[in-house]
């Protein structure tokens, strides 16, 4: 929304100055304000996230959340897409579940890949375990702890511990979904690294379905970025029901969503 909104006042600005502009350069001067203006948009919305991340408190179990800054974090990982030069699409949507909370697994091939899950399925209120070096990015942790995303440290059971109880505990008031990349770590190869069977453990813990998903062509991001435009896409594979999910040990929880991801990536697997 944020990103259609910029784009109206910065082709306002231009169609007025080019207006103004009695001259035969009045296209080229009004595209030009055009792009100074949009310019200008993202650089007071970034001025923004900033000096107000500052001023965030982290959150608080009791306190309702705001609707306000999960509309600032979706509509800003909508701009960070658009200043890589990257189109995200989402494919089977329709599979998610409805008025129910889910744990959202996905392949991790980019560090946008979090960020193209946000802006595509805004809505859907998905808090993602995160590495702790997430959290000391400027203005973007504080935001990220004050509505409420999570990080693990695999290195420590108990804190890892910690975090899947408090994950599965804010999957059950019904408010948020969780998401995790059960892999830990981006694949440098495309091909699906092991599975960390703990995570799994959220949707038991918190009786509800595990949705399993893919990505694909983020990992061209890293090497174009921003002066080529590249394509990635988020596909919905497969729901396992919240039955299921209760009645399977974590491995073997872990193992079914694996399997389900490599039949649909089966060029990469053979690489």
């Amino acid at each position: 929304m944020l990103k259609r909104i910029y784009l109206a006042l910065s082709l306002l600005a231009g169609l007025l100055a080019g207006a103004l502009c009695y001259t035969g350069w009045a296209r080229l001067w009004g595209l030009g304000i055009a792009v100074l203006a949009y310019l200008a948009c993202l650089l007071l919305h970034v001025i923004y996230v900033v000096v107000t991340g500052y001023f965030l408190k982290p959150y608080e179990e009791k306190r309702t959340r705001s609707g306000f800054l999960w509309f600032i974090v979706e509509e800003s990982c909508d701009l960070i897409l658009s200043l890589c030069n990257v189109s995200a699409g989402i494919v089977g949507e329709e599979k998610l579940p409805e008025n129910e909370r889910f744990l959202f697994v996905c392949n991790h091939r980019s560090s946008l890949d979090p960020v193209a899950a946000l802006a595509h399925l805004k809505g859907r209120n998905i808090l993602f375990i995160c590495k702790p070096a997430v959290f000391k990015i400027p203005a973007v942790g504080p935001y990220l702890r004050r509505c409420g995303f999570q990080t693990i440290d695999r290195e420590n059971a108990r804190n890892a511990l910690a975090t899947i109880k408090g994950a599965a505990e804010r999957l059950e008031t019904g408010e948020y979904s969780i998401g995790v990349f059960p892999e830990g770590t981006r694949t440098k190869t495309g091909r699906l690294l092991p599975f960390h069977d703990g995570v799994f453990k959220i949707a038991q813990k918190a009786n509800v379905p595990v949705v399993v998903a893919v990505v694909r062509g983020s990992e061209a991001i890293r090497l174009r970025a921003p002066l080529l435009h590249t394509e990635m896409k988020i596909e919905i594979l497969d729901v396992i029901p919240a039955q299921e999910v209760k009645a399977l040990r974590s491995h073997e929880l872990a193992d079914r969503a694996r399997a389900i991801m490599v039949e649909a990536l089966p060029e990469e697997q053979e690489a």
